[in-house]
């Protein structure tokens, strides 16, 4: 009787701990050393030629980051990313941040680190990509740290966001490589 009366407190317990929980809080950290193959999708533009890889030989402060590869036949207007969802709640302010390295890119390139909002479903609500970028011309040699803050706005169309699709990328390229790593992506307190 006594081990009965046990689990049913022990039960009640754990029932009440996670009904107390907040299943609503969205400041949740993430980040990712990319030590180990990742599970960020990716996009490229239809005309593109390349590659997204896993180095593990490459890496900021350790071995292990995603590369995008351009092809030897790229077009000059292509677009390739890295891609994954965050929640995220209008009104609160975001950081990502991310180690960029290059090699080989053109002058005219755009590395970037960006966000776009999307509803509760992953739905497009037509909102304006914000970004942090650089130039191929001026992220010379080695690692490169990018930081983007971002206040999700609390109207418009920003007001539905359920949602932020983070994008690590390189458009206007058409030779080289570009590597990500050591990426945190948090909420301000």
């Amino acid at each position: 009787m006594n081990i009965k009366l046990l689990a049913i407190s022990v039960a009640v317990i754990i029932a009440a701990h996670l009904l107390a929980q907040d299943t609503t809080n969205n400041d949740a950290a993430y980040a990712d050393d990319f030590s180990k193959q990742n599970i960020w999708s990716n996009w490229k533009s239809k005309s593109s030629a390349g590659e997204f890889l896993f180095n593990k030989n490459e890496g900021h402060d350790g071995k292990g980051a995603m590369e995008i590869a351009i092809g030897k036949d790229c077009p000059a207007d292509a677009s390739f990313c890295f891609v994954k969802y965050f929640p995220a709640v209008s009104g609160k302010t975001y950081n990502a941040i991310v180690w960029v390295k290059a090699e080989g890119v053109t002058p005219s390139c755009e590395i970037s680190l960006a966000f776009q909002g999307k509803d509760a479903n992953k739905i497009f609500l037509g909102t304006p990509v914000i970004s942090s970028m650089i130039l191929g011309s001026v992220i010379g040699e080695g690692w490169q740290r990018r930081v983007l803050t971002f206040t999700v706005p609390s109207d418009g169309a920003w007001s539905k966001t359920g949602f932020l699709l983070c994008t690590l990328g390189i458009s206007k390229a058409s030779q080289g490589k570009v590597f990500f790593d050591d990426f945190s992506f948090f909420q301000n307190k």
